[in-house]
């Protein structure tokens, strides 16, 4: 018992109880500060990263586009191959003559100039006085509806032709690009305008109009997006918007409608991105293409900074609750599980970011252009080598998945293996023993691509003779194990696997790739979890890398 100075006895449970409720108290208030500085400060890491991956995803975005309509210029500028129709043009011939010599030659012309992938839906063929030639149409159904003539008038339908006599008659000569909204199709349709010239480009005789699928390039947009749902909108200055893709936020739709509005009443000018970042920050990006003076813009993606805004705060209450709880019993556990969470968050952020940074080095579409061509000259190994190419590529620069099922894996490395294989003159033979069942165990995406491309370059190509790579499957002791094998030069497997094992984050040694090897040996471990990654194995002839990984039914 104990007794204060105002004569009143306490227990001591009492008194332990106060005091464990001041404790609590005290630590409640400063955990929930501590909460609320790192949510403010985790809340602004988050925001700046996604700022920056939406803008590297737009910069990307209108790279491809740039290529895409250079691919589409070039399929066009193969008007002059009709020399018989460029020569009538040219002796300006009646309209009648010119119209009934070449009435068909629109169908000819989008059937043999333009790829399938291009989705060139209508095709017209105009004099320099905007009479219709020759027109084509992919179908002409309730569905597939389009005129015969983009200047015909129809009450239901706006062709947005006007802008298209303008530029004819202006002094513009490179591509144009418009586009209209077929409410037959409920669809956008990208327009191309090409002037065709004679005497070194001194006198325009004619021009031509393709009105192409959106899904052209919509299909390729999507390629490269951030994240599901992100909006994307391609508008030329002083016209419409031509593509829009994905369905902006309820409380962004208001802004997109400012933008769009203000870019049809703007002409294109060098300071224009300027002047847009300044008025709405970094919230908004807008980059163009001047050459054809075209606006790409997107908002930041304020759904996904929400969503993760919301789990990380939500992770930070329950690291709170369960400090409380435990006091200071259990505080390094509540900690650990703090930084675990926030880590975890900012790596897929960082994750993210990085992959928006990825850059296409070459075209889908130019390789599959070229598959076409090679396929068409009866060169079929040129054509497959640009077929294996293109799913390399896609595979590669794909965003969306950072995990994938080791089907999807093999059959990168099996048109890695094709490509490097006509590389070296067929010097390699492979060998792929994959059991069914493992099939769908999944890892992180580009694991084995790396570990085969060391092989090649730093064993098999050391050696003359017969160059062999086996890749097999088999189960060790509870894990699934993927192995790489060849007969090459070998390496010190010991050494490796210390350095694999270290914090050491400099090479092995100068001009090799180890440095990559740890790197998949690190992301199979952040996915897996402890005792999983990379092993170096010791054999008679070559060497023999292992991939440790969970089985399907374990892995997180």
């Amino acid at each position: 018992m104990i007794t204060n100075a105002s004569g009143i006895t306490m227990k001591p449970f009492g008194l332990r109880l106060r005091v464990f409720l001041l404790i609590t108290f005290l630590l409640t208030v400063g955990i929930g500060v501590l909460t609320y500085v790192n949510l403010r400060l985790s809340s602004r890491v988050l925001t700046r990263q996604i700022e920056e991956a939406n803008e590297k995803s737009i910069r990307n975005i209108r790279d491809d586009l740039d290529s895409q309509i250079r691919y589409m210029r070039n399929s066009i500028t193969r008007i002059y191959d009709y020399k018989d129709f460029i020569s009538a043009l040219r002796s300006d011939e009646p309209y009648e003559d010119i119209h009934s010599n070449f009435i068909s030659l629109a169908r000819s012309f989008a059937t043999e100039s333009f790829s399938v992938d291009q989705k060139v839906d209508a095709l017209y063929l105009y004099t320099a006085d905007h009479r219709c030639i020759s027109y084509y149409r992919r179908a002409d159904t309730p569905y597939y509806r389009y005129p015969t003539d983009i200047y015909t008038e129809d009450p239901q339908m706006d062709y947005n032709a006007e802008i298209v006599r303008e530029y004819v008659d202006s002094d513009e000569t490179d591509l144009f690009i418009s586009g209209y909204y077929n409410t037959a199709r409920e669809s956008d349709v990208v327009r191309f305008v090409y002037k065709i010239y004679v005497e070194n480009r001194g006198r325009m005789v004619g021009y031509i109009v393709c009105d192409t699928d959106v899904r052209a390039l919509t299909n390729r947009i999507k390629t490269f997006t951030y994240y599901e749902g992100q909006s994307v909108y391609i508008q030329p200055f002083g016209d419409r918007i031509v593509l829009s893709f994905g369905e902006a936020e309820a409380g962004q739709a208001e802004i997109y409608d400012s933008i769009s509005e203000e870019i049809s009443l703007t002409e294109y000018s060098g300071a224009i991105r300027d002047s847009f970042t300044e008025r709405l920050g970094d919230r908004v990006v807008l980059l163009t293409l001047p050459r054809y003076q075209l606006a790409i813009y997107s908002i930041l993606p304020e759904r996904i900074l929400r969503d993760r805004s919301r789990s990380l705060f939500t992770n930070l209450i329950i690291a709170g609750t369960i400090l409380i709880i435990a006091v200071a019993l259990v505080s390094w556990i509540a900690s650990s599980v703090l930084g675990y969470r926030y880590n975890l968050m900012r790596q897929q952020a960082e994750f993210r970011a990085l992959q928006a940074q990825i850059n296409p080095h070459f075209l889908y579409n130019t390789l599959g252009a070229m598959s076409g061509i090679a396929r068409k000259s009866g060169c079929n190994e040129v054509s497959d080598l640009s077929v294996a190419l293109s799913d390399i590529f896609r595979y590669s620069m794909n965003t969306k998945e950072d995990i994938v099922p080791l089907y999807k894996e093999i059959a990168h490395i099996r048109n890695y293996l094709y490509v490097m294989s006509a590389r070296m003159q067929n010097e390699i033979h492979s060998e792929i023993n994959i059991r069914s069942k493992d099939m769908n165990i999944e890892l992180p995406k580009l694991t084995l691509q790396p570990i085969v491309e060391n092989a090649i370059k730093h064993g098999l190509s050391e050696i003359r003779g017969e160059k062999k790579i086996v890749i097999s499957s088999e189960e060790r002791n509870g894990k699934i194990a993927v192995s790489i094998a060849d007969n090459g030069c070998g390496m010190d497997a010991d050494a490796m696997n210390r350095w694999l094992s270290s914090d050491d984050k400099d090479k092995m040694s100068e001009g090799d790739d180890s440095i990559g090897l740890k790197n998949i040996h690190r992301r199979i471990g952040y996915y897996c979890g402890k005792g999983y990654g990379l092993v170096i194995e010791n054999v008679p002839e070559g060497s023999r890398v292992t991939v440790l990984l969970k089985p399907k039914k374990e892995t997180e």
